[in-house]
């Protein structure tokens, strides 16, 4: 199953690259307009998880969407999505977390889609020690009904520091 939502999330970026994709750094005014509507999303999304906002989170997932968390976890379907991000918030070891977009590809031909990649960092209660994980991430948009939505992401931890859990 892993196999198939990571060649599934490779396989739909690829379909976003190789369509003709436009960086943010385009003339184009109705990519620029994707842009900034994807950005202003991912501001949304990272609001909601300081607030800890499952609603806020949940408005921005396809019903179908997959997702694969740091250490590679897979979960599918927003209500699966929406399930971990709860358990993620319970119990008080949720400190923060962040995600920080670096480059927005919107598809210029095809279905509607764009690629969002970044860097991400979260801070993480763990027996007693506050942890500071941080990588990279890949997501996969979706335009529907002139709305942008998550369909996929994918998260790689690339470091951790601030204790023996990180081990």
């Amino acid at each position: 199953m892993i196999r198939a939502v990571t060649l599934s999330i490779a396989l739909a970026v690829s379909g976003v690259v190789i369509s003709h994709a436009v960086t943010s750094n385009s003339v184009l005014p109705a990519v620029r307009e994707d842009v900034a509507s994807i950005r202003a999303a991912r501001t949304d999304l990272n609001a909601a998880l300081v607030s800890r906002d499952l609603a806020a989170i949940s408005k921005y997932w396809l019903q179908e969407a997959q997702s694969v968390f740091a250490g590679g976890e897979v979960k599918v379907g927003r209500p699966d999505i929406l399930a971990r991000y709860a358990a993620i918030f319970q119990g008080g070891n949720f400190i923060s977390g962040l995600r920080t977009p670096e480059r927005i590809e919107v598809a210029t031909g095809g279905p509607q889609e764009a690629a969002e990649s970044g860097h991400w960092e979260w801070r993480m209660r763990q027996s007693g020690q506050e942890l500071f994980y941080r990588g990279r991430y890949l997501a996969m948009w979706r335009k529907v009904s002139g709305r942008w939505l998550l369909c996929s992401d994918l998260y790689v931890t690339t470091a951790c520091t601030g204790g023996n859990n990180c081990s």
